[in-house]
């Protein structure tokens, strides 16, 4: 009889569905901070969220733990859209479960898997049904592991603040700074002529979004920004209402483009 021996590359995947809770929990790799986006909410209408991750090196495995306030949170509008670089090719696997407040998501990927930081990492589908911005926070046992299965130190996993609309003009762009390519974030609290201009250091003026009629809501423009030098802009959003003439402001930094 001959045998064969053969090395194995594996790699494991979290609890998702909390069958094996062990005895002795450690504390998570993975650090919960709030990235520089902002996304607009409003109540029981759908929305994105987009999150993000910064990790030292290429990671190939994920077991995270994140706690939501279902309170806020509508069950059945919760959905998990992983990066499309996540799950490509034939060695990769997502999977997520929402057990009570608890979002538990498990990833591998026997292949090499390099996310930029400005492309979010998983992004979460979901619907307000309270006028509170979502709370998360980061369970024990959550860590990004490296191809021998070994966890990172020091991650981070970033989600922008939820700002729930109002009453007033609101406006946001990302990302900030930027090189070529930006997007505008807006609620307007009614229908109206609405422009959104930039200004150099020299007040020189350029129109972005020309003088257009929209409703209420919330909006969004994408704009490629290549025809600018890098430097400090204003960028005022203005809406003509029926009774009111509202303007916000903001600065964008500029970099340098790449090529």
């Amino acid at each position: 009889m001959s045998v064969v021996t053969k090395n194995i590359k594996e790699l494991c995947t979290g609890d998702v569905d909390r069958s094996h809770i062990p005895s002795l929990k450690t504390e998570p790799s993975i650090r919960l901070e709030m990235s520089d986006q902002t996304v607009y909410a409003g109540i029981d209408k759908p929305f994105d969220l987009p999150v993000f991750a910064k990790a030292d090196g290429f990671y190939h495995a994920l077991s995270l733990v994140l706690q939501i306030n279902r309170d806020v949170i509508q069950i059945n509008n919760l959905d998990v859209i992983p990066n499309p670089k996540l799950v490509e090719g034939r060695q990769s696997f997502f999977i997520y479960n929402l057990i009570d407040n608890e979002l538990r998501i498990a990833w591998y990927s026997l292949d090499k898997v390099e996310i930029p930081e400005n492309e979010p990492l998983f992004t979460l589908k979901m619907l307000l049904n309270k006028n509170v911005s979502p709370v998360f926070s980061i369970e024990d046992n959550s860590a990004f592991a490296d191809f021998d299965a070994r966890v990172i130190p020091d991650a981070q996993l970033l989600i922008p603040k939820v700002e729930v609309t109002g009453s007033e003009l609101s406006f946001t762009v990302f990302p900030n700074p930027a090189n070529d390519q930006v997007e505008f974030t807006y609620f307007q609290p009614e229908s109206g002529h609405l422009s959104i201009s930039i200004y150099n250091s020299l007040g020189q003026k350029t129109v972005l979004l020309n003088e257009i009629n929209q409703s209420a809501g919330i909006h969004s423009l994408p704009v490629t920004l290549t025809r600018f030098k890098p430097g400090v802009y204003s960028v005022a959003l203005e809406l003509n209402a029926a009774n009111q003439h509202l303007v916000k402001n903001l600065k964008l930094i500029l970099v340098e483009h790449l090529d």
